[in-house]
């Protein structure tokens, strides 16, 4: 492959991987390494154009991701897929390289959440083509003796909910397409490249956060209140997955997925050695993140029906 048809082939790659919005700076060269570097002899040559490409894209993206809504058609998929999650059916975005393996992985993590009645999801396949702007297709299946038309039907309806237009026939055999504006915003560690400058808007707080699918945070990241929002819209719901938002004059805000599909917020009180929280939708989440970002500090301890749990 002569060295511009690389570029364009390798410019094609990077900025699709870009727009998927799951990838870090360095993982996005890591798999063009993986996928293309065997096209060429020249393997410095061919990683210094993948910087050099990714750089470009990922500046312009997130110069692009300025001009978006607040709320994007991707993020109403992924809310839908927190409601769902929070119904009974595991849902998984970008999830495994095809259909195959999606179901056959989806299979072992329901094995270990009795409780879950169903499951959905779209593959990277799947990604790639709606970033090319092929809308979103979802897999979908019953546990146990479920009827998968019954799913099918939920998916529908909580993407409706959330203001998509999902087309289905009720047809167990075909997939759920959500036709949409391919727009996945990056924030923090997603967002980071080789000579970025972005001051992320005022007021800020800092974060912590671990997605044990994906990446992690161990040192507090500045992080703006619309940042604050995608990743937990971005936070895959798995047991264990977390978000720490600290206040910057009193308690913290903490959000976490529990066994059986449940969100947890909290905000700790170390001197009373306790927290209050309770189980949160993702809109009273949402909100939550954003009166915490607002005002640099939250407390649940007077938030409706909210427990105290002792440490």
């Amino acid at each position: 492959m002569d060295d511009e048809l690389m570029r364009k082939v390798l410019t094609a790659h990077i900025r699709t991987e870009v727009a998927i919005g799951r990838s870090t700076f360095e993982q996005v060269i890591r798999g063009a390494l993986d996928v293309w570097e065997q096209e060429t002899d020249d393997h410095d040559l061919f990683v210094r154009a993948a910087e050099e490409i990714a750089g470009r894209e990922f500046a312009g993206h997130l110069t692009a991701q300025d001009t978006w809504p607040e709320v994007t058609a991707c993020d109403r998929l992924s809310m839908a897929m927190i409601d769902l999650a929070l119904a009974g059916i595991l849902p998984r975005e970008s999830y495994t390289d095809c259909l195959n393996c999606g179901r056959t992985e989806l299979g072992g993590e329901l094995a270990e959440l009795p409780g879950m009645r169903g499951y959905t999801f779209y593959h990277r396949q799947d990604a790639q083509a709606a970033a090319g702007g092929g809308g979103v297709m979802l897999a979908y299946g019953a546990t146990g003796d479920g009827d998968a038309a019954e799913i099918g039907a939920e998916i529908v309806a909580a993407c409706r909910r959330r203001g998509l237009e999902p087309e289905w026939d009720g047809d167990v055999r075909q997939r759920v397409h959500v036709p949409l504006d391919w727009q996945r915003r990056r924030f923090g560690p997603l967002a980071g490249h080789p000579g970025a400058e972005r001051a992320p808007a005022q007021p800020t707080v800092p974060v912590t956060f671990c997605d044990y699918t994906s990446i992690w945070r161990d040192e507090p990241l500045t992080m703006s209140a619309q940042e604050c929002r995608d990743l937990l819209l971005w936070l895959t719901p798995h047991d264990g997955n977390f978000v720490c938002y600290r206040g910057r004059s009193g308690p913290t805000l903490q959000l976490a997925w529990e066994p059986g599909m449940r969100l947890w917020a909290e905000s700790p009180d170390p001197q009373a050695r306790c927290s209050h929280g309770r189980h949160v939708t993702v809109d009273e989440a949402l909100e939550l993140i954003t009166v915490h970002v607002r005002n640099g500090r939250t407390t649940l301890a007077d938030l409706r029906e909210a427990k105290t749990v002792p440490w």
